[in-house]
């Protein structure tokens, strides 16, 4: 990383070197990781402000959805495959599974993601006294209020 060959967006040493040892099973992992969108440039991220309102946001979604999670993170576009696969990492533990795959989405959307989307979402999903409850603790997060 000193030199800059390597970066969370430039894999392609690692790989080799993975190669070179010959762990095809973590080139495997590497491509899987690279595939669910795991990995993402710096310039893709969400700003430190977003970055902020979105861990608010989750936050308050994970301790106020329970039954209807699977169907807000498919409303959020998460594949049926990484949600089953979140499942079995975290098998006992819902919230868990649930926090899991709102970061999984943040991942996924990269500089895209954003707290109006959870909003949104959870509207669509008729919780609406979460979306409330989210949107009054953004107020409170949002500097030019202050």
């Amino acid at each position: 990383m000193e030199h800059k060959l390597t970066a969370s967006d430039r894999l392609e040493l690692l790989e080799e070197l993975l190669k070179e040892i010959k762990r095809e099973d973590l080139v495997s992992r590497l491509h899987q990781f690279v595939e669910d969108g795991e990995v993402t440039a710096p310039e893709e991220q969400p700003d430190a402000h977003e970055k902020r309102r979105l861990r608010a946001a989750i936050e308050i979604i994970c301790d106020n959805v329970a039954k209807d999670w699977k169907r807000l993170v498919r409303k959020l576009g998460v594949s049926e495959v990484q949600i089953e696969r979140i499942i079995v990492a975290n098998p006992c533990n819902l919230h868990e599974q649930f926090t899991q795959s709102l970061l999984q989405w943040q991942r996924w959307k990269g500089r895209d993601a954003k707290a109006s989307d959870l909003i949104k979402a959870l509207r669509e999903c008729h919780l609406n006294l979460v979306a409330d409850t989210v949107e009054q603790k953004l107020k409170e997060l949002n500097p030019e209020t202050r």
